[in-house]
């Protein structure tokens, strides 16, 4: 399952997860919301794995009014361990991709402040 992940302003989850959802709906693209409260983070989970990049495709960010950014997820959530955390990233991506860029991104609020310093030493 393909999932995209919005950045947005904590408080306005919900926003956000309805424009996606509206939007995708109007392309005939379904899938279902996973909001975290407070935290700037909506998970739109699509239906048919091929939606995601197709949505991205025909949508422009800037024709959203509540994401600041978005992203296609290439792999389930993982929980990183507390030491050697680059190699649980590179198992959960597999073998299956060929990568030619690393970006770190994090949501805007305290919890995603102070996951900067880690995101500096893995990038």
């Amino acid at each position: 399952m393909t999932s995209i992940v919005l950045f947005c302003r904590p408080g306005f989850e919900k926003e956000c997860g309805a424009e996606i959802q509206e939007k995708a709906a109007w392309n005939e693209m379904y899938g279902y919301l996973e909001l975290k409260k407070n935290q700037g983070l909506v998970f739109f989970h699509l239906h048919v794995t091929e939606h995601g990049e197709a949505l991205m495709n025909k949508l422009p960010l800037n024709r959203l009014i509540f994401s600041r950014q978005w992203f296609i997820t290439v792999t389930e959530k993982i929980d990183l361990p507390d030491y050697n955390r680059v190699e649980a990233i590179t198992e959960a991506l597999g073998n299956d991709w060929q990568y030619s860029d690393l970006r770190m991104e994090m949501a805007d609020d305290n919890d995603g402040k102070s996951l900067s310093k880690f995101c500096r030493k893995l990038s």
